[in-house]
Formats: structure tokens, sequence, C-alpha cells
């Protein structure tokens, strides 16, 4: 090949809106008495992959005028039927899930050595890159039973070796150097009790670069967004009758992080502060009756000027006790989110809230 030739296709590649340098997939099958044939295992290659976004790609079609007034003639009429086939429509997601549940590979194996996403916007004149380092992810689907009742039970497993969100000019917003996610799904074969998950994420050398003149373009191009006027009839605001919500899925999601680092710069694009908080942790679920609740735990915090964190990165280097004063020190502060019952002077009785409190 010519280098006329390879330049060609190096250009090729950066502005195509996708490109993939390759990709392999093989497949072993088997037969399953009852479900007939089944796959048991697939592994998945694929070389570095690259999505090249713009403004273009996202254009909607503008909508007939008459769309409004239709909407307005039904949305008092439809808010009682809408809810009473929430249940109904979560019924048949689950029996759909439950249904496909035996196509899905007893063993399965996907890598991806990079992932890069570029956005440009021409008119506000925003340009940012994300990377995606070392995807892997492993997949392993079992039977279980618990409680009498039989169960697919698949062990989810991903990994990725490094995260680069928002990045300009060799800085980004968000870095994670380490992120590890660990899930296991039960999904009923009878699709009588809910599909359950538990989720654990692992986070490592987080950090977040609050870099202020970056604000600006995304500013610009929100407000840029036309902002449509929504008619509605006055039934839309009437209180929607309380049901009891079948889940189709109980969850349970765990968020761990041993250090976070928060920098904030100038307009100038000069780190001012350096925020750093020792051992976070999250839990949220939705198994309670009151919905999604939300515990967070912060550990250790502290808020230092930039040049003192440099001084204080370079002691810690050479083993030297750190004096250092923070301007601002918290050992523990904990968030919980979610709603609770309260008490009301109406007729009604208890109602729920939502409710932020934090210690």
């Amino acid at each position: 090949i010519s280098s006329s030739q390879a330049s060609f296709g190096t250009t090729e590649r950066t502005f195509a809106p996708f490109s993939c340098e390759e990709f392999s997939l093989s497949c072993e099958f088997g037969h399953d008495r009852d479900a007939g044939v089944i796959i048991k295992n697939m592994d998945i290659s694929s070389g570095e992959v690259a999505l090249n976004l713009n403004e273009e790609l996202f254009l909607k079609k503008k909508s007939s005028s008459d769309t409004y007034s239709h909407t307005d003639e039904v949305v008092g009429s439809t808010i009682e039927s809408t809810t009473a086939k929430k249940p109904q429509k979560k019924q048949a997601s689950l029996l759909s899930i439950t249904k496909y549940t035996s196509m899905f590979p007893e063993k399965l194996f996907f890598n991806l050595p990079k992932l890069d996403v570029k956005f440009v916007h021409r008119g506000h004149g925003l340009a940012v890159e994300n990377n995606i380092m070392g995807i892997q992810l492993k997949s392993i689907k079992s039977r279980s039973i618990e409680d009498v009742a039989e169960s697919a039970h698949l062990d989810v497993q991903m990994d990725f070796s490094e995260i680069h969100l928002l990045r300009e000019a060799g800085i980004s917003v968000v870095e994670i150097l380490k992120l590890d996610v660990v899930s296991s799904v039960y999904i009923p074969l009878q699709p009588t009790s809910p599909i359950r998950s538990e989720i654990d994420i692992k986070l490592g050398g987080t950090q977040c670069n609050m870099i202020m003149n970056r604000l600006k373009p995304w500013i610009r191009l929100q407000s840029s967004k036309k902002k449509k006027m929504v008619l509605r009839d006055e039934s839309s605001n009437l209180e929607k009758p309380q049901l009891t919500d079948f889940k189709a899925i109980l969850w349970t999601c765990t968020v761990s992080a041993p250090e976070m680092t928060i920098v904030l710069y100038s307009l100038s694009s000069v780190p001012l502060y350096h925020g750093c908080s020792q051992s976070s942790h999250v839990f949220a679920n939705n198994i309670s009756s009151t919905g999604t609740s939300v515990h967070m735990e912060l550990g250790e915090l502290n808020l230092l000027m930039a040049d003192d964190y440099q001084e204080c990165l370079k002691e810690s280097m050479f083993g030297v006790e750190t004096n250092t004063v923070s301007l601002v020190h918290i050992v523990k502060i904990s968030f919980d989110w979610g709603k609770k019952d309260t008490e009301s002077l109406e007729e009604d009785g208890a109602k729920r809230k939502l409710v932020l409190s934090v210690d």
C-alpha cells in the first residue's frame, strides 16, 4: 500500500461517523430439551472503535402545527386509563424478558481495547473527546432455585481500565483510572415474581476537573434550544389515583470510591482549589414500598488551595509529615434521599413526601 493510500484511509476513518478496525464473532451452539437450540459460548472481539458525532446527526424534524391541540384533547381522558395500564405493561415486559432468557448465551466474553467518541458543534465552536480504554465484559448464565421458584441467574462483570470524559487540550472533566462493575441478575422462569438485580460498582483514581471556561459553550448550546409551550387542560392537574405499583425489577446498587478528587479551575484555566474525599460510599435500592431510596456517605473531606495541595504531594512523596492546614475539614458527612411518610392535617391522613436529610 502506498503512502498516499494509507493517508487517505486514515483521513477517511477520522471523518467517518463510525469506524472499527476489525471485528470477530464466534459462537458454540447446543441443544436443550425445553428451549431447543441454545448458544453455549459466545466470544466477541473488536478492534478500536471511533464515533465522530456532530449537531447534524441530532436534528429533529419539525412536528405538525396541530399536534398540541390533539394532545390537549386526549390528556384529560387518558390519565386514568394510562395509570391503570401501567401494571399490565410491566407484567408484559417481564413476560417478554422471561421468554427470551433462554436465547442468552451461557457464557459470553466481549473485548474492546479502545472507544473514542468525539462530538463537534460547529455553530457554537464546541469540540470534545471521550475515551474509554480496556473494555471487557464477562457473563455466565446458570439456573438457581430459591424459595421453590426456579430462575435464570446471570453473573455479569465489566471492567474499564481508563475513562476520560469531556477531554479537551489534554485535560478531562472526568477522569477514572479504574472502573469495575459486578452484577447478579435473577430472572424468574415463571413471570409471577419480579426480576432481582444486585449491582456493585467500584471506582479507582477518580478526579473531576471543574473548568469554568468550558461551561460557556454548553450554556450557549442549552440556551439556544427553543423552548416549546405546552398547553394542558385543567383535568391534567388532577391528582392521579394511587394504585399499588407492581415492580417488575427489584434492584440494589452499591458504589464505592476509595479516593475522589475535585479540582476547581479559574476562568483562565488555572487550578485554584483541590477537594479530596476518602472512602466514599453510595447505597441505593427500590426494595422499600416507598420507592427508590439513596444513602450516601463521604469519608474525610479536605479542601486545600492548589499551591498547598502540590506542597502536600511533594512532602508525601519523600515521606515527610505534612503540616498543611485545610481550608475546610469534615470528618464525615452523610445524605439520605427518598420518600417518607409524613403526617397530614387533611382527611387523607399520612402522605409520602420526598425528603433529603444531611447529617
